[in-house]
C-alpha cells in the first residue's frame, strides 16, 4: 500500500489538522485595542551604497550647501561660491566667453 511507504506528514489528513485553526483576519484599525507598548518607529536606512547626493539648486540668496556628507552630521560648504567670474573678452563679470557680445579688451604693454 502506498500508505506505508510515504511518511503521515504528506497525508491530507495532517495537513488539514495543521490548517484548522486558521488566522482569520482582524475587521479594522479602528477597532484594534490600544496596547501600553511603545509604537514601532520606521527602519533608519541611512546612507546608501553609491554616489553621494549632490549641490540642490536654491534660492540666490541662500549659499549652495551640500544635502549630506559621509557621516550624515553637519553639511558641507561649497568653496569658492561668492567667486565673481569674469569674461575673458570683454572683462565684464556675469557672464563667460561663450554669452559675450562685447568687443576685445585691448591689452597695453608698459
Amino acid at each position: 500500500m502506498p500508505e506505508d511507504i510515504v511518511h503521515p506528514y504528506y497525508n491530507v489528513e495532517t495537513y488539514k489538522l495543521v490548517y484548522e485553526p486558521a488566522i482569520l483576519p482582524i475587521s479594522g484599525e479602528m477597532l484594534w485595542s490600544e496596547t501600553s507598548f511603545i509604537p514601532p518607529l520606521p527602519i533608519n536606512f541611512g546612507i546608501g551604497p553609491g554616489r553621494p547626493v549632490g549641490v540642490k539648486n536654491r534660492e540666490p540668496n541662500k549659499p549652495n550647501v551640500k544635502t549630506r556628507n559621509k557621516r550624515g552630521k553637519k553639511p558641507i560648504k561649497i568653496k569658492g561660491q561668492y567667486t565673481k567670474h569674469h569674461c575673458r573678452i570683454c572683462g565684464e563679470v556675469g557672464h563667460n566667453t561663450k554669452g559675450c557680445s562685447g568687443e576685445k579688451l585691448s591689452r597695453t604693454w608698459a
